[in-house]
């Protein structure tokens, strides 16, 4: 097995075995595109051809990816969710006209430390489900899976096929932090650059952590969901988010201060 490896590692480092390829994506997220440049290496190995991604170390603030979930208008309202009747009174465009024959709606609500679902068997929300979506609070995920019948067009015979939805109950006015997302994007971006030229971070890596914006407007982080391969760089990213600046807080339909979920994304981005 060391043979192999010391064999493996020679071959990549011999400039005639390798045969670089460059790939130039430009990706949108939101009104924010990002040129994504990914390199690898076509390596001959015996009988074999092993494509290796070639790192990219950081060398620009431009590199850095920043995403922050939470601004976008993908959400639903909880004055609008608590008052629902049917999953299409939430779901953006949900296709009533032709999702005619509905087996099942498998509804899920996740708070921070708490769970709750339950089935249905048609659109029509059942009373159950009504009364999760009604004590949901503002910044729970909802999770919905649609089950229903389709006509194959080749064969005719009806199969069954899923959908699903995943919404953020969020506030009726929603949490800002100095100009939306522009500032607080630069935010992290002017705390973190220096620092991860320092540690040569790979643009590639993905890191991902859940934070919510407290009723007082203090970040706190929840959980990182994704972490990088350098616990230094994780753990920088999760002490910007509990140091960042007083938000303005979110607030409900009446007014009141309430908290809201976000989700930082850093790096990465299917590139």
């Amino acid at each position: 097995m060391k043979a192999k490896t010391i064999i493996i590692g020679s071959i990549i480092l011999a400039s005639s075995a390798i045969a670089f390829g460059l790939m130039n994506n430009t990706r949108k997220f939101g009104q924010h595109q990002f040129a994504c440049s990914v390199q690898t290496a076509d390596v001959k190995y015996q009988n074999a051809i092993v494509n290796y991604r070639i790192p990219q170390v950081i060398t620009s603030e431009e590199q850095l990816v920043v995403r922050i979930d939470g601004f976008s208008n993908k959400g639903v309202t909880k004055s609008v969710i608590s008052k629902a009747q049917s999953i299409a009174d939430f779901i953006p465009n949900y296709p009533s006209n032709w999702i005619k024959n509905c087996e099942s709606v498998a509804l899920k609500v996740k708070e921070e430390q708490e769970e709750w679902s339950s089935v249905g068997n048609s659109e029509q929300l059942t009373i159950e489900q009504k009364q999760m979506l009604e004590k949901a609070s503002i910044g729970s995920v909802v999770e919905i899976e649609v089950k229903y019948l389709s006509e194959n067009a080749a064969t005719h015979v009806l199969e069954e096929r899923s959908m699903n939805y995943k919404l953020v109950i969020e506030p009726h006015t929603k949490a800002t932090f100095g100009n939306e997302e522009e500032e607080a994007i630069a935010y992290f971006k002017k705390n973190s650059f220096e620092f991860l030229m320092e540690e040569k971070y790979d643009v590639a890596e993905r890191l991902q952590a859940t934070f919510y914006v407290d009723e007082k407007g203090k970040a706190h982080l929840v959980e990182v969901t994704q972490e990088t391969k350098n616990p230094k760089i994780d753990a920088h990213f999760v002490n910007l988010i509990n140091e960042m600046p007083k938000w303005e807080t979110a607030k409900d339909v009446a007014g009141k201060p309430v908290k809201q979920r976000f989700q930082l994304s850093i790096g990465g981005m299917n590139c």
